[in-house]
């Protein structure tokens, strides 16, 4: 008679794994994960989100002003962009705009401070650019192109800008559909500016730049501070120096021209540390990882590596047209970079690429119709298409609508290659402090689907009998700070290779508060005859 082994699957604290064959990951990835977060303990549920303010229509852009002492929160729309604070109730329909009369929504924000105050400037390469002290807005609807003497030799239209950021204090502004960048003087946010020469003739492929940064040796600002240009070709141009100086040691000078992928959006670009990274189709590209390599090896250094196969779908799926409404934001607070791919509201498969910046572990999570990112008070937010705002991280319901969270672990053989293997249980080891239900069960030979529907979760609030767990679900309850429980379940499987899947109904209106940390297989051994 066989005898039953034992084998321990560690949490897929490394996340989403999808570029490998199955079977071929290590065990403490996933090969499916959804509405999980991985983190260096194990892998736990996401929280939910709450309806913050509504607007007429589909939001574009998400902008925060916390500047001297002062506080006002943005939403722009395509034709609007309306305030709130604090005081605002939840649920508030805003139906008078700030700023009304807009041609676009697509804003490029950039934060400028100076003896005056600190700003907010909007471009949209639509309107006259709006800025925002803080209390008041302004507009400014063009730009002085002065030359190297310092004379006067043409004019910048405010609406012709698409793009800006800051470098060496100084506004670098994106002339759009063109590869004409400019300048303005130091600390200034209206005025001069100085054409920045030779982008022309530098970039080979491009024939517009789509975006740009700071790329630094550290995590600061200073002498090793790098001005980038992106083109829509996925030429990268680096330069030094002072855009001004035209020779000594802050001369503005090229430093290189790098080859990186077509960058998928204008809002695709971020940074961590002083390393500048950029989202193309080739998956997201640390600038520090392109030195010494060609495009075509790029995929391996990418941050997007472990999720490759998914990446490039994303990419297929949607159109060039499309492709220009990615968003990509860092939420340091929670250690958690979310890109979300193009969708249209109709679309119910819609999904955002999340991953840990501790570990570059890789999830999904399903559920939010983004359209636009931003961050209040260190809080993520995202807008929707019908023209609502949610709270991100709030809860345990998607602004009072359960969502599912399910895994599958990567397969393993056990070590034992070639064997045939019947399951007859698990026990999957849980930290937790709220009620839970979760469905637990082993799927085989490489089939990820699952067999059965996530219990819908409750609250519980007597002990739970521990010798009485049915086959595919195990309740806790509440009330119990940072439990730890592991209980046998029957489970039924047979093949030659397993992995273990989880499921849960996250309908709490608290967050579901628990964190997968090992699972325990018992199996015997034998031979499949057919």
């Amino acid at each position: 008679m066989p005898l039953s082994q034992i084998f321990t699957i560690p949490a897929p604290t490394q996340g989403l794994v999808t570029n490998t064959p199955s079977g071929a990951g290590q065990l403490n990835t996933a090969r499916f994960m959804e509405n999980f977060f991985p983190s260096s303990e194990g892998v736990s549920p996401r929280g939910g989100t709450k309806l913050r303010v509504r607007v007429p229509s589909a939001i574009t852009s998400v902008v925060d002003y916390n500047y001297d002492g002062k506080k006002r929160h943005f939403v722009a729309t395509e034709t609007a962009i309306y305030g709130f604070d604090g005081d605002t109730p939840e649920g508030s329909t805003l139906d008078v705009p700030d700023v009304p009369d807009l041609a676009s929504g697509r804003f490029s924000v950039v934060v400028m401070g100076n003896r005056e105050g600190t700003f907010l400037l909007w471009f949209n390469g639509d309107n006259p650019a709006q800025i925002y002290d803080g209390t008041d807005w302004t507009v400014t609807d063009s730009y002085n192109i002065v030359d190297a003497e310092g004379d006067i030799a043409g004019s910048l239209p405010a609406s012709d800008v698409n793009f800006s950021w800051v470098y060496d204090n100084r506004l670098i502004l994106l002339e759009k559909d063109s590869l004409n960048a400019y300048a303005l003087s130091t600390g200034k946010i209206d005025g001069n500016v100085t054409d920045i020469p030779a982008l022309t003739s530098v970039f080979a492929r491009g024939s517009y730049l789509v975006s740009g940064g700071v790329w630094s040796s550290d995590s600061g600002s200073g002498i090793d501070d790098r001005c980038i240009f992106i083109a829509n070709s996925g030429e990268v141009a680096v330069y030094t120096g002072d855009p001004d100086v035209e020779t000594g040691p802050n001369a503005w000078q090229l430093a290189g021209i790098f080859d990186i992928g077509r960058p998928v959006s204008k809002y695709g670009s971020f940074r961590i540390g002083g390393d500048w990274c950029v989202a193309t189709d080739t998956g997201i590209i640390p600038m520090q990882a392109v030195l010494g390599r060609d495009v075509s090896a790029l995929s391996v250094v990418s941050l997007t590596r472990p999720i490759e196969d998914e990446w490039k779908k994303a990419i297929s799926k949607t159109s060039e047209l499309l492709r220009e409404d990615w968003h990509v934001i860092r939420w340091e607070d929670r250690d958690m970079l979310l890109v979300a791919p193009s969708t249209v509201s109709e679309d119910k498969d819609s999904f955002i690429f999340v991953a840990n910046t501790q570990n570059n572990a890789w999830t999904t999570f399903t559920g939010w119709d983004v359209n636009a990112f931003g961050i209040f008070d260190q809080i993520l937010f995202y807008g929707n298409h019908q023209g609502e705002l949610f709270q991100c991280d709030h809860g345990g319901t998607d602004d009072g609508e359960p969502f599912i969270c399910r895994l599958c672990t990567e397969f393993t053989n056990c070590g034992n290659y070639g064997s045939f293997k019947v399951v007859g249980g698990i026990r999957p080891t849980w930290k937790y402090n709220t009620t839970v239900d979760i469905t637990s069960d082993v799927t085989m030979d490489h089939d990820s689907s699952f067999r059965h529907d996530p219990k819908i979760g409750r609250f519980v609030t007597n002990e739970p009998l521990w010798d009485l767990a049915h086959w595919d679900e195990f309740e806790w309850a509440g009330d119990i700070i940072d439990d730890y429980k592991a209980k046998w379940q029957v489970v039924s499987g047979h093949g030659s290779w397993l992995a273990y899947q989880a499921q849960l109904a996250s309908n709490h209106g608290e967050r579901v508060d628990c964190t997968l940390l090992s699972v325990e297989i018992s199996f015997t051994t034998g031979t499949a005859f057919n």
